[in-house]
């Protein structure tokens, strides 16, 4: 993939959980063609709901135009979701436990438009496919 990177922030704040931040900040990292900004007030630690300090790379004002927002959390996924235009997803072929989820997205509202399929690359690995959705339609949903 060339061209314009694809600008990625992922937003946090003092008393956030640390694994809201740095597990996007792990899968997006990974994808190709992208720069991934962690974003706050200013470039100085914000502590997290169990005291660790995370250093921020880009504060509000010297942000790039982003192409994808991020806030961490199944909540603000949910929130977040009836806004979106686009999607850029990794999807893995295996379920995992866990807390916090994407909520399923509706495939009537939303049409597949690219996608990379990439196989088990080690023993125990997994296959997984990033895949960008569009929303069909012209509107944006307001529920």
């Amino acid at each position: 993939m060339s061209g314009k990177p694809i600008e990625i922030g992922i937003l946090f704040f003092p008393g956030m959980t640390q694994l809201d931040v740095t597990g996007p900040f792990e899968v997006f990292a990974r994808l190709p063609n992208v720069r991934v900004h962690l974003l706050w007030k200013r470039i100085e630690p914000v502590i997290s709901d169990v005291g660790l300090p995370l250093l921020p790379t880009t504060i509000f004002a010297d942000c790039p135009d982003l192409d994808v927002f991020c806030i961490g959390g199944g909540e603000l996924y949910r929130a977040a979701l009836p806004s979106a235009t686009t999607l850029h997803m990794t999807e893995i072929a295996r379920a995992f436990e866990g807390d916090a989820w994407f909520p399923p997205i509706d495939r009537g509202q939303w049409r597949e438009t690219a996608r990379e399929d990439r196989p088990a690359t080690e023993p125990g690995g997994f296959a997984y496919s990033y895949i960008t959705y569009e929303r069909n339609g012209k509107g944006v949903s307001s529920s």
